[in-house]
């Protein structure tokens, strides 16, 4: 526990400095709005004019091979580099080889760098997650950025380069600069020891990091998700490649109780939180959820019908649980009053050693499943 109290407290400055550092820059600037889209070797042509020496290149990608054309006229030096680059599970059957080679080979090239003295420091850090989108932060004062398509990014002529000389560009650094920070702390969580040891394990919040790193591995290896919520916010925003992964190459199994949006019990709750408010928007937030899964299994083309017709229930009653079930955990937290859900202290049981704890969660999700209606799939 010190020692990642002191990753959090070494990583929370960092994120404070560097955000000085954007925050002093902005003081000096116009507030003009200006930004490029454009193939991304252009966009990097660009780069190269404007910037001969980088202090501080950060980059989020699955292999960064891209970017090596930044050194291709072998002006530009680095200070510090930072890459973020995709890892593969090992032994997994759905790895593709080549994307694996290709990561490898692009560490290899910037390695290289380094050790030609064209950048001073190098930092390269894996995750597991499937990305959708990459970005480059070039000295907190230009992002380049786009969406992954499942080919090489260079084609996509709508790429994006914005700087610092604009409003849009300031806000969109502090962002990116904050997104940075937070992928950093996960990868960091992810690979720390102590974080899989026991198996019982209690948070402060439903937002927090240890929490958060817990559920999406689990998500990305679980055949079965028994969920119970309010909305369902974790299970219901996943993004398409978890899902199509789930349903499609795991022939996973899911189960969603939602409050009902249409009834009052759901209003009283969202009072109870927030207090006397004068629009509900609880009621909204489960349309939108639902609305989002439901579409992201839509897209999935090749499931021969839709897995959560019948797997869908609304509940009329006061929501007083909200419990993600999966192969390995029980993730659940209890409702109370003046507290948002995601602010509530919150508990993970391992199945293993815990199985009488994970069944008595299992059988309480099944009561709640026999008394709630279900939700007709369109």
């Amino acid at each position: 526990m010190i020692s990642i109290l002191i990753l959090f407290g070494a990583s929370w400055l960092h994120t404070i400095q560097s955000i000085g550092e954007v925050k002093k820059q902005f003081n000096k600037i116009d507030t003009t709005d200006v930004m490029k889209y454009g193939f991304l070797q252009h966009l990097l042509d660009y780069v190269k004019k404007e910037v001969h020496g980088i202090n501080q290149l950060k980059i989020f990608d699955i292999t960064a091979n891209e970017f090596l054309y930044l050194f291709n006229t072998g002006e530009i030096r680095v200070k510090e580099c930072s890459l973020l680059l995709k890892d593969y599970m090992p032994n997994d059957p759905n790895t593709n080889n080549k994307i694996i080679q290709d990561v490898q080979d692009s560490i290899n090239k910037w390695s290289e760098l380094k050790k030609q003295g064209k950048i001073k420091n190098l930092i390269i850090e894996r995750y597991f997650t499937d990305p959708t989108d990459f970005f480059c932060i070039i000295d907190n004062k230009m992002i380049v950025s786009g969406f992954q398509y499942g080919e090489s990014i260079n084609n996509n002529p709508n790429t994006l380069l914005v700087d610092i000389t604009s409003r849009k560009g300031y806000n969109l650094i502090l962002q990116y600069l904050k997104k940075y920070e937070y992928l950093m702390q996960i990868n960091s969580l992810a690979k720390n020891k102590q974080f899989n040891e026991g198996n019982i394990f209690a948070f402060s919040n439903r937002s927090n990091l240890q929490q958060q790193v817990l559920l999406q591995r689990e998500f990305c290896k679980t055949k079965s998700i028994i969920s119970i919520g309010i909305a369902c916010t974790e299970v219901t925003t996943l993004s398409f490649d978890m899902i199509e992964a789930f349903f499609l190459e795991r022939k996973g199994e899911m189960q969603l109780m939602l409050a009902n949006p249409d009834g009052e019990e759901i209003k009283k709750r969202e009072i109870a939180e927030c207090g006397n408010i004068s629009e509900y928007q609880f009621p909204s937030v489960v349309k939108y959820n639902l609305k989002m899964l439901l579409d992201n299994i839509k897209k999935i083309t090749k499931l021969p019908n839709n897995p959560m017709s019948g797997n869908i229930r609304f509940y009329d009653s006061y929501p007083s649980i909200n419990c993600i079930i999966t192969d390995n955990y029980v993730f659940v937290h209890h409702y109370d009053v003046n507290h948002r859900g995601v602010a509530i202290p919150s508990y993970v049981i391992r199945k293993e050693g815990n199985e009488d704890i994970y069944n008595y969660y299992k059988e309480q999700l099944n009561e709640y499943w026999k008394v709630s209606k279900e939700y007709e799939v369109n």
